[in-house]
């Protein structure tokens, strides 16, 4: 049985949509953070109307298993997350952020945002990672808030199937006088493979007070994913530095 030990009732990330595979059914007034049996370990859990137990891993009695939330983005606009601007999310050199999603379709039939801090409105354009009609990823900055700079193209697509999930992964180095725009992908979100390192001048990203947004840039008018979005990390500036920003439907 699962221990209660008084805990407070779940606070959801207000950056979250959560859905499950059971919607009808689920309860969500019943949520309760508690402790799994003979461990330490603290998680959501709800119970559905026919007796099944669920969290936010899944139910943990069927073979399900997995994250069971995700936000998900119809292509529509406005269907995207996004967190205000601040110091802490606003960067003018290095980049570093991961992300893991699926994509109804991974060659869009228009470009579609990933993640961005982008808004032409007021001249706040930054920085956008989409993918474009080809299938391949394509970071596009800007230097003034108001033009785009520069558009960096990753070659190589990522190999996944229409539907599948895939971790991918940005990294924007400064180098001397060079940036070094580096593209990953993984399968887990611990062991990463290069796709492309791509050299260009050293240019500052334009430092915009547009939202921190995921599944659509332009504060959710433009380039509207299609898919899911199971988790959007944020670093410090540069690689190993300091967690700054998380959505993760599958935590409470």
């Amino acid at each position: 049985a699962l221990v209660d030990d008084q805990k407070t009732y779940a606070r959801l990330s207000p950056w979250s949509v959560y859905k499950t595979l059971d919607s009808s059914n689920f309860n969500t007034n019943a949520a309760k953070y508690m402790r799994a049996p003979g461990t330490t370990n603290y998680s959501v859990f709800w119970g559905d109307s026919i007796g099944r137990l669920f969290n936010l891993h899944g139910t943990g009695t069927t073979s399900d298993g997995g994250p069971a939330y995700y936000l998900s983005t119809s292509g529509t606009t406005s269907n995207n997350a996004s967190t205000l601007d601040s110091a802490l999310i606003s960067f003018t050199s290095k980049l570093f952020f991961e992300t893991e999603l699926s994509m109804t379709d991974w060659t869009p039939s228009s470009n579609m945002a990933i993640a961005s801090k982008w808004v032409s409105s007021g001249n706040q354009k930054s920085w956008k990672l989409i993918v474009d009609t080809n299938g391949k990823l394509n970071f596009v900055f800007s230097t003034n808030g108001s033009t785009t700079a520069g558009t960096i193209t990753c070659s190589v697509s990522p190999t996944v199937n229409d539907g599948e999930r895939l971790w991918l992964r940005y990294e924007r180095l400064v180098l001397g006088p060079n940036n070094y725009n580096v593209f990953k992908t993984s399968s887990d979100g611990d062991n990463w493979t290069t796709l492309e390192s791509i050299s260009s001048v050293a240019a500052s990203i334009y430092d915009s007070t547009a939202v921190l947004e995921i599944g659509s840039s332009d504060a959710g008018l433009s380039e509207n994913l299609a898919g899911k979005v199971y988790r959007f990390k944020l670093f410090g500036a540069g690689f190993g530095s300091e967690l700054v920003s998380d959505f993760n439907p599958n935590r409470g």
